[in-house]
């Protein structure tokens, strides 16, 4: 079974971190878009097999890279547009079919969550920072839709490696 990092009891954020609690009645694809957060995940997002799903009942959780880590990477962002095949994999390895509230994270806990793309990504609390693998961090966390949680990263939650082995899947 999936791991939902639904933990019992109510832990403060970390320091600098504010987690949205009232939940929106716009699902995951209106907050996006609402919030104007991450305006090139979106476009990608939009372009993706995986927009219908972010409409539907859930729950999901969307780990979406800041808009500066698509300005450092023009190939990538090529690649997205480009290749169909590819874009479903890399967004869908951004999405988990699971609602996460990361701030509920204690400081050391690791969990394995299964996103669709297929992989699994790896979230940990160091502190005062919640990091997907070892290297990136969640910028805004647990901003909440009808429909699941929305969170901002700075950077990808998967290289384009790891993707283009989901596409084949």
């Amino acid at each position: 079974m999936l791991n939902s990092l639904l933990l019992a009891g109510a832990l403060a954020a970390p320091q600098g971190m504010n987690p949205s609690f009232r939940p929106s009645d716009r699902n995951l694809l209106k907050t996006i878009e609402h919030l104007k957060l991450t305006p090139t995940f979106l476009e990608v997002l939009k372009k993706s097999k995986w927009s219908r799903t972010l409409r539907s009942a859930g729950p999901y959780t969307v780990f979406a890279p800041q808009e500066s880590f698509f300005r450092s990477s023009p190939r990538l962002l090529d690649r997205l547009n480009d290749d169909a095949a590819f874009r479903d994999a890399w967004v869908g390895a951004h999405i988990a079919p699971v609602s996460t509230r990361l701030f509920e994270l204690t400081d050391g806990q690791t969990s394995r969550i299964k996103s669709m793309g297929p992989s699994f990504l790896t979230v940990q609390r160091d502190g005062n920072r919640i990091f997907i693998g070892p290297s990136i961090w969640i910028l805004r966390m647990d901003l909440l839709a009808a429909n699941g949680t929305f969170n901002v990263a700075n950077g990808a939650a998967v290289d384009e490696a790891t993707a283009s082995r989901n596409q084949a899947r």
